[in-house]
């Protein structure tokens, strides 16, 4: 092989360990020495992921209204590939205010480039790639599945019509090899009782992380 090994025998392996193409030469010799030698062949050895505990989901209760009472979620992938991640927006589906029909506008952060809206996210997607733990309890839920490449986002939520306590969250659903969904921060209108603002994450994986909450 191009890494310098070399093995013999009527069946052989080769192990590599480090990742990288190598090439490969074969060579047969029959009983009577003859030789003959196929075309050389690459194989790709890929690193390996060790998996790590990481922030899955990250989301935030709050009342949900218009204007500057909207809901506003600002999350950030890190790293230098893409994410897969599900953005749900809760209205009657929490069940704390029965009439909220929420809908959803996706867009980059700074320049604020709209990349999707969505008022249910049973029509608004393919469900069929959504994940059966990610399907919103109501229809009138908004939802939008969508692959971001690294860098900042916002998500707003508001009502199309009733105003109530809502819940807007961002899940990941799968990522490219280093790059990982890393933060939000949800700018919303700060009330009291069953109307605070309040936020819940998910951690999975093997190990710890360490977090800052702000």
């Amino acid at each position: 092989s191009s890494d310098g090994q070399t093995t013999t025998g009527q069946t052989t392996s080769l192990t590599f360990s480090n990742a990288g193409t190598y090439t490969i030469t074969l060579t047969v010799t029959d009983d009577k020495g003859g030789t003959a030698t196929a075309p050389p062949q690459t194989v790709t050895v890929n690193p390996v992921v060790t998996p790590t505990a990481h922030l899955v989901n990250i989301s935030t209760r709050a009342y949900t209204s218009t204007g500057l009472s909207s809901v506003i979620a600002g999350f950030i992938i890190q790293g230098t590939g893409a994410c897969n991640v599900m953005i749900r927006g809760f209205g009657k589906g929490i069940g704390l205010s029965p009439l909220l029909d929420s809908q959803l506008l996706l867009q980059t952060f700074p320049d604020g480039r709209v990349l999707a809206t969505n008022q249910s996210w049973a029509t608004g997607n393919d469900i069929n790639q959504i994940p059966p733990g990610l399907h919103l309890p109501d229809s009138s839920d908004a939802g939008i599945l969508t692959k971001l490449s690294a860098g900042a986002y916002t998500a707003t939520m508001t009502p199309e019509s009733v105003v109530g306590v809502g819940l807007i969250g961002v899940d990941q659903v799968s990522c490219d090899a280093n790059t990982q969904l890393v933060n939000i921060s949800t700018r919303a209108e700060v009330r009291d009782n069953l109307q605070v603002v309040m936020a819940g994450f998910i951690i999975d994986g093997p190990g710890t992380v360490r977090i800052m909450l702000r």
